[in-house]
């Protein structure tokens, strides 16, 4: 079945506050998972995290997932086919893919998973703040936050 909502929609307001946007971290390095998680928890979002695609996607079908955060080369489940699949499932989803590609090769790996479905890419190494930043600015154009 496929989503055809933001995921976030109908977020119930609790004392006129919206609830966080949960945004899912799919990165096998832990170094580079527990960094994104602590910029993205102190901007204000809750997150959830899994070091593969496979576990990734399990978290996405059983929790709220607002925004996907994604690195492509992962064991398990790599990131193109994460993307292809949380395709399928949630197809307005906001994916943002972060990778550095594979030393030696110069192949577009980032641009190659826009044209696959993933809203945006970043590349790595970067600032938490752009990390934060990406997130916010896919959030606002899928209607998850107020423009600013």
């Amino acid at each position: 079945m496929t989503n055809v909502e933001p995921h976030n929609a109908e977020t119930p307001l609790a004392a006129g506050k919206p609830k966080p946007l949960v945004v899912l971290v799919i990165e096998d390095d832990p170094f580079f998972r527990d960094v994104m998680v602590e910029a993205l928890e102190r901007a204000g979002f809750q997150t959830q995290a899994a070091e593969n695609g496979l576990v990734g996607l399990k978290i996405a079908l059983a929790h709220k997932i607002d925004i996907v955060v994604t690195d492509l080369f992962m064991p398990e489940k790599e990131g193109m086919e994460t993307i292809r699949s949380l395709r399928d499932r949630f197809a307005f989803m906001p994916i943002l893919v972060v990778s550095g590609g594979i030393a030696g090769q110069r192949s577009d790996f980032l641009g190659m998973s826009v044209r696959l479905g993933a809203s945006a890419a970043i590349s790595k190494p970067f600032l938490p703040s752009e990390l934060v930043q990406a997130v916010r600015k896919l959030a606002t154009a899928a209607g998850l936050l107020p423009a600013a």
